[in-house]
């Protein structure tokens, strides 16, 4: 598959060389993914050095067949899920035995530099707090949940911030908002659903492209818990949810809880638009079901509809998400960082992501011309 945003950045690091770098990463295991590493491939890094976790709800078990092949270390856990427990305490222990496996299989001291390419900071978090040697090790973090985790802590190793980058919140956003509005319009329409008023929670990037591309379509308002972002001024999130049909919710972080179920209208359809499935609180949702093992299903249960089981609704399970030409900024901006994380050295906390090879490649991605619908 030709990205070539991501081969003209491969051409930004012509000198690099990965021969004796150990790669540890927690990833969507997405075939976008498995393009982007291909190109470390041709810079020398050795499959064998790279160890990957996935999530269940973005993993597509094809691609993981195809990484493996490739000869990269795939942890069986990146397909675990029981839909009774919140997949953060699944996921944080997943991490752990993840990074006790690897500390058996190898000796971080025996590698130029050991890198950590961490999609929402457990990873950089449990390195962080488990390991004692740190000079040769440097993190990536992909997401601003993983920032979010990671920005109070006393970091022992640099962690180049790609979450935050001007690049990936103006650009990429559209393209995941945009996703999430197709997906959950086929899901209205397949389940004949007219929800008439929506509320989209948190004013962050994607939040605001998913009212900017529905304000004129829908009834449609935002709740901030900032007052001059909010359309609701000082009233609070629970005494406003029982008017709203459908409920987006894009923060990160858990917005309506266990006890806020009945407030909610009947018939309302829950959405995740952030990152793992604690937006709404999702696990106690499913535990009213029987256990069930997709963790793509929508569930009814409590007059409610938890679309995607409480996950993401961009992942369903495929081997993309966003076509590879649309998130191929992303793949790109983390390329870049793998490569200034092994060429460069920096202080023992966030690091903003080079400003100028930002510059280069968001150039090169406006001469494309990729539509969000």
């Amino acid at each position: 598959m030709k990205l070539p945003l991501v081969d003209y950045t491969f051409k930004l690091f012509q000198k690099t060389n990965f021969e004796n770098v150990l790669l540890i990463a927690v990833q969507h295991v997405l075939e976008s993914n498995l393009n982007m590493f291909e190109y470390l491939f041709k810079k020398g890094l050795r499959p064998e050095n790279i160890f990957l976790l996935g999530k269940c709800y973005s993993t597509s078990k094809e691609t993981l067949d195809n990484f493996r092949k490739k000869g990269v270390n795939v942890s069986e856990g990146s397909l675990k899920y029981n839909s009774h427990l919140a997949f953060d305490k699944q996921f944080e222990l997943e991490v752990k035995g993840f990074l006790k496996f690897i500390q058996n299989k190898v000796n971080f001291k025996d590698y130029d530099k050991v890198l950590l390419v961490d999609d929402g900071g457990y990873l950089i978090y449990s390195v962080n707090l488990l390991i004692k040697e740190t000079a040769n090790i440097i993190g990536i973090e992909q997401t601003s949940s993983g920032y979010n985790k990671l920005k109070n802590i006393p970091l022992k190793f640099p962690v180049l911030n790609v979450a935050r980058s001007k690049a990936k919140l103006e650009f990429e956003s559209p393209f995941v908002a945009s996703l999430v509005i197709k997906k959950f319009l086929f899901k209205i329409k397949e389940y004949n659903l007219n929800p008439k008023k929506v509320l989209i929670i948190w004013s962050g990037a994607i939040g605001k492209e998913i009212f900017n591309l529905l304000k004129n379509k829908w009834d449609i308002q935002i709740y901030d818990i900032q007052q001059n972002l909010s359309s609701f001024g000082k009233i609070q999130l629970e005494d406003i949810i029982s008017e709203f049909d459908l409920i987006i919710g894009t923060t990160g972080s858990e917005v309506i809880n266990e006890k806020d179920f009945d407030k909610l209208k009947k018939g309302a359809i829950l959405i995740s638009a952030s990152s793992s499935d604690r937006e709404f609180s999702a696990v106690n949702l499913r535990k009213l079901v029987p256990e069930i093992r997709d963790c793509h299903k929508d569930i009814y249960v409590k007059n409610i509809w938890l679309f995607n089981s409480g996950f993401p609704l961009n992942f369903d399970g495929n081997k993309n998400s966003i076509s590879p030409q649309k998130i191929q900024l992303t793949r790109a901006l983390m390329l870049s960082a793998i490569c200034l994380a092994k060429e460069k050295k920096y202080e023992n906390k966030f690091i903003e992501l080079d400003i100028n090879i930002q510059k280069l490649i968001i150039k090169r991605f406006n001469k494309t011309n990729y539509k969000l619908w």
